[in-house]
């Protein structure tokens, strides 16, 4: 034992003092280590410096390249200096990992516009880490494919925004599930609508305000910007990278309250004096006609008209009166352990007789899933989306169900084939008074109170939508909810 010690740390010693610049990585190809070769060739700081950080997350090797890494066999590459990539073995020959060695380099003018360039990119590096430490910045990135923040020093900065300790599991927590927990619930806006938005409608950035609650369990106000990276041909990101930063709350609210709240008033006086006179309208006008109808079949039409506006004058009261509840936070949530194919039930025979006819509406298969939420605002939002479905959708079918994404959340989903919804619509879609036609009746409070009611549950709700092909309005809820 002793004797194998002691070759380890010869080993070790002989990695660190060799006049050839190294790398040592992993058997997953995660950086362990630089030698003080490879540091001082490329004037690092340190490791973290270093542009081969992964071998198989690094666009340095080519996909080929890393097929034959992970194979056994030794990788040379030219860019952006002369290297080589070896597996290490061990005793037993099995693999432990992965040694990279700078090859030597003559005076050429090539070999040193590469060292440069990596020397410049260790600079920019270095500046940009100490730009997010005097600021109050956070830095991250953000993968699909992972579903985890990446495991970096500059993104401990945004740890100390909400007081998480600094470990690997509150790391791979970080965007998932941490700071959807935080925030204030009456935010709009989160992580995933942000990630969501760049990622479903393939834009190349966007941004977000909310509110994170710090350690002092104080809420303070952060703008979000994320930009897609690593596009596949179809142009989708497979990672986002972006910045937190902290706003001024007061002059952002002075700026945006005041002329939105103007707005939001005219558009409510003129929406509701129209949607209250027209079912009123009917109900007087068929009532007097009703008193001198002999006819019974024309008495009977005339009772469903007015039964009908009833319906849709106690509908849109409802609507104004949940509206109000979620904008003063006085909404009544009622959490617990809830099966979801029940609900999914339920909302077919609550929904089906609205459907239009030559509309299928289709509860999709799904395994049985429980979460801890609230039964009747899942069964209200699902309900909600499946008509705003039905009054764009004239043939084809209606589609909803979830899936599970354990353990962090469920994706329920309502998909039709109707007309679609105008791209230059899509960004609005949730606010309320918004109506994709001028004719159609109600005030456009239904989308905004689903959207209020999933924020309030701690989800996420968005939409993708091609004209005339089709919607589909998706949310997310995790599995577990803290509010009380």
């Amino acid at each position: 034992m002793k004797n194998t010690d002691s070759m380890n740390d010869l080993l070790s010693a002989t990695f660190y003092s060799c006049a050839l610049a190294g790398a040592m990585y992993d058997k997953e190809g995660k950086l362990i280590d630089l030698n003080r070769a490879m540091i001082t060739a490329f004037s690092l700081s340190d490791k973290h410096d270093f542009v081969i950080d992964n071998l198989f997350d690094n666009v340095v090797l080519n996909a080929h390249q890393q097929d034959l890494l992970r194979e056994g066999e030794t990788v040379v590459c030219d860019e952006p200096v002369p290297f080589k990539v070896e597996m290490i073995h061990s005793d037993c020959d099995d693999s432990i990992g992965y040694s990279l060695w700078l090859l030597e380099q003559g005076k050429s003018e090539v070999d040193r516009e590469n060292r440069l360039l990596m020397g410049q990119l260790a600079e920019s590096r270095m500046l940009m880490r100490m730009a997010l430490e005097d600021g109050k910045l956070a830095a991250y990135s953000f993968s699909f494919d992972r579903f985890q923040a990446c495991d970096k020093k500059h993104c401990n900065r945004c740890f100390q925004f909400y007081g998480k300790t600094n470990t690997l599991l509150d790391k791979n927590r970080f965007i998932c599930r941490a700071l959807s927990s935080v925030r204030k619930p009456d935010d709009s806006l989160d992580f995933f609508y942000l990630f969501n938005k760049i990622h479903d409608e393939k834009l190349p950035g966007y941004n977000v305000i909310f509110h994170l609650k710090g350690q002092d369990g104080t809420y303070k106000m952060y703008e979000v910007t994320g930009k897609g990276a690593d596009l596949d041909e179809e142009g989708v990101p497979h990672v986002i990278l972006g910045s937190v930063i902290e706003r001024n709350e007061h002059e952002h609210e002075e700026h945006q309250g005041a002329e939105a709240l103007e707005m939001l008033k005219s558009t409510f006086l003129d929406n509701m004096s129209h949607e209250i006179r027209t079912p009123l309208n009917a109900i007087v006008g068929f009532s007097d006609m009703l008193e001198d109808e002999a006819d019974p079949v024309a008495r009977k039409m005339y009772i469903d008209i007015i039964k009908g506006n009833n319906c849709a004058l106690l509908e849109l009261v409802n609507d104004l009166l949940e509206m109000s509840r979620i904008d003063a936070n006085m909404v009544v949530w009622d959490f617990e352990n809830i099966y979801l194919t029940p609900i999914l039930n339920a909302v077919y025979e609550m929904a089906v007789s609205r459907v239009p006819e030559g509309v299928k509406l289709i509860v999709d298969a799904v395994p049985e899933v429980v979460i801890h939420s609230d039964k009747r605002k899942i069964l209200q939002i699902l309900v909600k989306l499946i008509l705003n479905a039905a009054r764009c959708t004239t043939k084809g079918e209606i589609h909803f169900g979830y899936k599970s994404l354990y353990p962090v959340s469920v994706q329920f989903y309502v998909t039709d084939t109707g007309r679609g919804i105008p791209h230059d619509k899509l960004g609005l879609i949730f606010d309320r008074f918004v109506q994709l036609d001028e004719f159609e009746q109600g005030v456009g409070l239904g989308l905004a109170i689903c959207k209020g009611l999933v924020t309030g549950m701690g989800g996420s709700i968005w939409v993708t939508s091609e004209e005339g092909k089709g919607s589909s309005f998706s949310f997310k809820l995790p599995f577990e909810c803290d509010r009380k």
